[in-house]
């Protein structure tokens, strides 16, 4: 199955009210962004619903690349979210090639 690369960005917006941090992808319009600074994880749910939505519509394994350079809690947890996203798509290619296989008949 083809892989598809997707760049991950951190974005610090300090200067709202309240202050927001999420992961957005810039590649990929479909996926909605990861709002790490809040304690809610709804948009976790939303976006592993994308994720799988994304793969069997079009056919292509995600890999997440993180494009950050400031060393910061944020960019530790988004580097551990990107791993554990990369290790779940990766083990589930399988899965994923099945499911491709029965929407089709």
């Amino acid at each position: 199955m083809e892989l598809l690369t997707i760049k991950t960005i951190i974005n610090r917006n300090t200067t709202a009210d309240p202050k927001e941090i999420s992961l957005s992808f810039e590649q990929c319009s479909e996926l909605p962004r990861i709002i790490l600074s809040e304690t809610e994880t709804t948009d976790l749910q939303a976006f592993f619903n994308a994720i799988f939505d994304y793969i069997l519509t079009y056919e292509k394994l995600l890999q997440f690349q993180l494009s950050d350079t400031t060393k910061d809690l944020f960019n530790e947890v988004a580097e551990d979210i990107i791993m554990q996203l990369n290790s779940e798509i990766s083990q589930s290619e399988q899965n994923f090639e099945e499911f491709i296989q029965l929407k089709k008949k």
